[in-house]
Order: structure tokens, then C-alpha cells, then sequence
């Protein structure tokens, strides 16, 4: 067996470990496993030409092809797609970017929010880390934080996902939504002083590990510093 055929037996193996979390048929159980006996027995094709390899999981699919250096991400992918719809091979679920893949993040996964100011309207509401739970119930927070200035007028909050692939890609749309909103840390950084009480929020990240003032040492006694296939790889050899 090549080296390469060696990585992709790994690739296929670091799918189906997975998979084996959720539960499955065993007609879907008797689809993921034939390709990794395929593989070792050399009856399955995955090279061609141009350094392309080819996906066992995606027959079918307009998108099949891949470079090697494109196949862990695309992996990931495919694995949290699975673990949602276990009756489906290669569900079309977005996999984390290059950039996700590469950054370090705060872990346990952690979600930033700022410019939280009480007003006559909300200031109650504002103060219950139960308020903020709700408003983000559906990216499925375990917990929330909140951080209040010594007037105890305005704060941030550090909200906190599951630790594990699920809850990446919970945080992970958790900040897109906000990007999208163009309320993320690039639109807060920007602005000297924001207008209003909008919050801006973001996925906590190496910069905000090493910042300044509340929030940095907040992550720095509670959180490490983790590229997102090193979270999971850790989670995988404390449950395997």
C-alpha cells in the first residue's frame, strides 16, 4: 500500500470514528464500511490523473473530486453531516473553511458578545445570563457569561458552546449570523464609538486570548487555545 493509500485508509477511518458515535441501520452501516474494505483490498479506484482523488462517500454528487491537501477538510464535512442525518451518505452540510481549520479558537468553543448596555426597556432582561440563553437557544449554548463594567451599565458576555464538532459548527453560525448582520468584530473594531445598543459578537480567537482587560483574562484562566481537527481529536481519544 502507497503512502497515499495509507492516508486515505486513515481519512476513511477518521470518518467512520464519526459515524460510530451516531446511531445507524444496518444498511447504512453496511454502506460506510464497503469503502474502506474496498480500499484495502485495492478493488476501489480513488487516484486519477492530476494528483485528483476521488470521494467514496460522494457517488453521485456533483462535487467528487479533490486534491489531497482538500480531503480533511472536506472529511470533516461530510462527517458532521452524517452525524446529523445518519440516513444519508454525504449530506450536503457546509465543511469548516481552510481559515476555520487552520485558526486557533478558544476551546471549550466560546462566542463573544459586546456592547450589551441596560436601558429603561431592558434592563432586567439584560442582567439574566437566562435572557441571553434563550435569545441564542438556537445555536444551543451550554452556558453564558456576563461581564458588567463597575456601573454595572453596560457588559460583554462569553457564551459557551458544546466541546465538540456539533458545537463548532453551532459557533461557528452562531458568528456568521452576525457577519452577516454586519455586526461582527470586524464591524465593532472599525468603529470608535458605535450608535445604539446593537451587539456585536464573534467566535473568541487567539487575538482575544491574549487581550486586555476582562475578556482576556477571562479565556486565559478558563479556556485553551486549539485548532478545531486538535479539539476533536482530543475529545475522540478521551471517549475511545
Amino acid at each position: 500500500m502507497s503512502l497515499t493509500d495509507s492516508l486515505l485508509v486513515r481519512w476513511i477511518l477518521a470518518l467512520m470514528k464519526v459515524l460510530s458515535l451516531t446511531s445507524v441501520t444496518p444498511r447504512f452501516k453496511k454502506k460506510k464500511d464497503k469503502p474502506l474494505q474496498q480500499l484495502r483490498n485495492g478493488t476501489l479506484k480513488v487516484k486519477y490523473p492530476h494528483g485528483i482523488l476521488r470521494c467514496p462517500f460522494c457517488a453521485g454528487k456533483k462535487k467528487q473530486n479533490f486534491k489531497y491537501k482538500d480531503l480533511h477538510q472536506h472529511a470533516l464535512g461530510v462527517s458532521i453531516g452524517e452525524a446529523e442525518q445518519p440516513l444519508k451518505v454525504a449530506a450536503p452540510i457546509p465543511a469548516p473553511s481552510v481559515s476555520e481549520e487552520n485558526d486557533l479558537f478558544c476551546w471549550p468553543w466560546t462566542g463573544i458578545v459586546v456592547n450589551i448596555v441596560k436601558e429603561a426597556e431592558n434592563g432586567k432582561e439584560v442582567e439574566d445570563s437566562k435572557y441571553w440563553m434563550q435569545r441564542f437557544e438556537r445555536y444551543k449554548p451550554e452556558s453564558v457569561e456576563i461581564l458588567w463594567d463597575d456601573e454595572k451599565q453596560s457588559a460583554q458576555a462569553l457564551v459557551r458552546f458544546n466541546s465538540d464538532w456539533t458545537g463548532f459548527k453551532e459557533a461557528i453560525e452562531f458568528e456568521k449570523s452576525f457577519e452577516a448582520s454586519r455586526h461582527s468584530k470586524k464591524q465593532w473594531t472599525d468603529s470608535e464609538r458605535p450608535i445604539g445598543s446593537k451587539i456585536y459578537a464573534w467566535l473568541a480567537r487567539t487575538n482575544d486570548h491574549k487581550s486586555q482587560g476582562p475578556i482576556g483574562e477571562y479565556l486565559r484562566s478558563k479556556r485553551e487555545l486549539k485548532s478545531s481537527s486538535e479539539a476533536t481529536q482530543s475529545r475522540n481519544k478521551k471517549s475511545g
